[in-house]
Parts: C-alpha cells; structure tokens; sequence
C-alpha cells in the first residue's frame, strides 16, 4: 500500500477566512483511503497557540526548517508513494521545494502532484510564459485545482501540457464533525480575510444593517479592519481551530459570503465557508457567481444577492430552516464523488523518470539563472541586442549596457554577460586569466536554434548539452 505525503502550509494553525486548514485536513482525511497519510509541516512543534489535530491514518510532521522538512521527506519516500505539493507550502523557499519535490519523485519513482487552492490569484502572478513552473510541471503526474473552473483548467493544460482535475473546497466538510443544532442565537456570522475593497463593501453592508435592523446579533470571524471593529456593533471572533468556528455556524441563522475580485473572469469558487455553513445548518447568503447552482441552487440551497441582506435576515425561520436543511444535505451527498475524484486523480502514474529529470533540469536552471542576474549589471556584447527587452524584463538585471567586445565586459568587471555563440571563443580567451571570477554567460542561440538560450558559468556548461527553452 502507497504512503501519502503531503507537503503543506499547516494543518494545525486555522486560516480563518481562507478555509485553507480545513481544505488541508479534508485533503488528508480522504488520502487515507490511498494509504497512511503524512502531514510535512514547516512548523515548530511547541508553536503556542496551535491545538493538536489527530484524524486516524494521518500524522502530522512537523520540522524547525525547510531544509529539515525535505531531508525527512526524502528519507521516508518510497517507490510508488505519492507527494501531494500544496501552493505556497515552503513559504519563501517555495520554488525550491516545488522543484525538490519533483526531483525525489522521479528518483524514487513516486508520484508527485501540484496542489492550487487559488487558481485565480496564482494564475495571474505566473502568467508569463518564462515561469519556471511551466518548465517544471511535466516532472508532475498532474494538477489538482480547487476552484477556478475551466479557465483554471484550460490554462494549466495548455502550459503545462499534464492532467489537471478540479475538485472544491467542500472536501474541507470531510474534516469537521457536524455541530448538533443548539438554539440559533446569532443572526448573521461572517468569515473574512484582510482585503480591502471587501472590508469597503462589507462596511457598507454592516452599517446599512444596523440602521435598518437594530440589534441584530453579527458575529465577525477572522481579520478585519480596527476602525471596522470600532464603529459598528459587531463581535470579533479569533478562533484557532476550525472546529470551533463550526461551533459558531452551528449557533448561526445565516452565514454570508463575499465574492472576492479576484475572482472575476473564473468560475466555479466557492470558499471553504459555503460548505462549513451549509454542513452547520446555517442559511447560506452569498454573492452569486458563474457555476454556484453545480453546488447550491439560489433560492432553493442559498440565497443570493447580499445587497438584500437585511430582507433576508428577515426571512421568516421556517422558510430559512427548509433552505439550510437542503444545502446541507446537497454538500452531504457530494462528498463520496469529491473523494473518489481525489482518489482517481492521485492513481495517475507519474511520467518517465529520464522526462521527469530532464524538466527538474530546466526549472532549476532557469530559476538559478533569474536569481544570478537580478539585480546584476549585464553586458550585452553586439550581435544579441535584440535580447535586450527580453533580457531585462525576464530577469531583471539593474541594468543592461551595450559592451563592444568580450575583452571590455570582462575588464570592466561585469557578472553577467550575454553574447552571441559565434563570440564564446573570444570571451573565453578574454576571461581566461580571471578563474576565480565566477561569471554568469547568457549565450544566444545560432540561427538555426531560435527560441532558445544556453546557460555557461565561468567557462564551464551549467547543464552540458542541455538547452533552457526561451518563450
């Protein structure tokens, strides 16, 4: 039986607003069915403030560094296990750990997938084609998206040319246990995340409430605004773990949830909310968007139109209970097809380890070269001045200068230089008395190889016979 790993921000610390925790432990619960699941956390295990979460069949790891996380990781790899790599999971150093990820998947002849929560915001970040993650994706066995839709999906296909599946936040239910159904003594709970033109908008909200249904009870969950706390009558709630902010929906007549921006142009993006209110009994009022009825039907599992929220809040308790009680029951029967889809998208057998190096190569190289030549002062000798643009926008040099000759770039003590191939032999006669000079060397393709660049350090091929595809 596989193991699974899973390589995450935190399945202990609650990111309230986001619904990342509970996506996360969702995620895990449904792995079990695949094998023993593994939590590998970039944490410290005494950090305060985090209650333990045990689930059968997963353990949670926790390491002080990343270098600590991936040297266990390795370790405890075997062959035809799977690693699940979540967005973001190795924080400033994620790109490393994507692209270590892939490289002890192919040597251990694993299968490893990219895990994105946030297909709407991390498209966008990433959307020129020189990103090393589109060169480094292949060595995945595929993409595993929780929202987005098909313009999420239709993007990652089309650059990274591997499978892509799409599941929803709502496998973050599996994590929580149904709350029993106290008196509902909350009129309205919201859970948010620090954004601004959000907190305008719910601002506008909460205060068109209080003047036209004073003394309604509104609980806040998660990050906002200090002036937002202060003049309107609501109570702040900061709490650490999901379950209890599944207390709180439990105690809850309606939930509301607020469609981000960054969402437009995608569909199918409900929040980790949608389903924790809907499983919580609570009345779901959201934001209508492209492919919510494949979720909850508007005006028979939710309502929609938060502008009319005050008319909603009024809405008589049976009619509020009979829409609750059908979203409920909709999320509930979702569930075993969002599982099984995991389970089918996780059996994908990875790509043939001689590929799967050959793309951990090229990402590292590329990523490599990006970070020698920012910030650097480049040389650009004559014959490539049609690289200048590219040069500067894709790796960002402090600034580019036109250099005469090999001779002049390297006396005048330059870190990168860019030259045509037909000058690599006279650069290398020029440099030759400089050995300890470490020099990055951009060299342009002859004519016959447009599209791309070789990569020298000092006088030596970073990748011999390797080539680094240039879009």
């Amino acid at each position: 039986m596989p193991a699974v790993h899973l390589v995450a921000p935190s399945v202990l610390h609650s990111s309230i607003g986001c619904g990342g925790t509970s996506l996360y432990r969702g995620v895990a619960l449904a792995c079990t069915t695949i094998g023993p699941t593994y939590c590998h956390e970039l944490a410290h295990p005494d950090e305060p403030g985090d209650r333990p979460w045990r689930a059968p069949g997963v353990s949670v790891r926790r390491y002080p560094t990343i270098d600590d996380l991936l040297a266990a990781l390795a370790e405890q790899t075997r062959a035809h296990d799977v690693i699940g790599k979540w967005l973001n999971a190795g924080g400033t150093r994620d790109a490393e750990v994507d692209i270590a990820v892939a490289r002890m998947a192919a040597d251990r002849d694993a299968a490893c997938f990219y895990l994105d929560p946030e297909p709407f915001v991390r498209l966008p970040l990433i959307e020129h084609a020189d990103h090393y993650l589109w060169d480094l994706l292949p060595a995945y066995a595929g993409v595993l998206l929780f929202a987005g839709g098909q313009r999420a999906i239709d993007e990652y296909s089309r650059r990274a040319g591997v499978p892509v599946w799409h599941l929803s936040a709502g496998l973050g239910a599996l994590a929580h246990r149904a709350p029993a159904s106290p008196e509902r003594d909350i009129d309205l709970l919201i859970t948010v995340a620090r954004h601004s033109a959000r907190e305008r908008r719910l601002h506008d909200l909460l205060r068109r409430l209080d003047d036209q249904r004073p003394g309604s009870t509104v609980y806040v969950a998660g990050s906002l605004a200090p002036d937002l706390l202060r003049e309107l009558p609501i109570k702040h709630l900061s709490p650490r773990d999901p379950d209890t902010l599944m207390d709180w929906y439990g105690r809850s007549r309606f939930a509301l949830n607020l469609i981000r921006a960054d969402f437009a142009g995608y569909s199918h993006t409900p929040a980790a909310r949608v389903f924790e209110a809907a499983r919580a009994g609570a009345c779901l009022i959201t934001d209508p968007f492209p492919g919510l009825a494949d979720y909850l039907l508007p005006g028979t599992e939710c309502l929609t139109d938060a502008g009319r929220l005050v008319d909603h809040l009024n809405l008589p308790e049976a009619d509020r209970a009979r829409i609750a009680t059908r979203a409920g029951r909709r999320v509930n029967q979702s569930l075993p097809h969002e599982r099984a889809l995991l389970q089918e998208a996780l059996a994908t057998p990875p790509p043939a380890p001689t590929q799967a190096a050959r793309h951990v190569a090229i990402a590292r190289d590329r990523l490599d070269l990006r970070r020698r030549c920012q910030g650097a002062r480049m040389a650009l000798l004559p014959g490539v001045e049609q690289l200048r643009s590219t040069l500067l926008a894709q790796l960002r040099p402090e600034r580019i200068d036109r250099v005469a000759s090999a001779e002049a770039a390297v006396s005048a003590g330059y870190d990168v230089v860019a030259l045509p191939a037909s000058a690599k032999e006279e650069f290398d006669a020029a440099d030759r008395d400089n050995p300890h000079h470490h020099r990055t060397v951009i060299v342009a393709p002859p004519a016959d190889r447009s599209g791309c660049l070789r990569l020298v350090w000092g006088r030596d091929w970073l990748v011999p016979g390797t080539e680094t595809p240039w879009v």
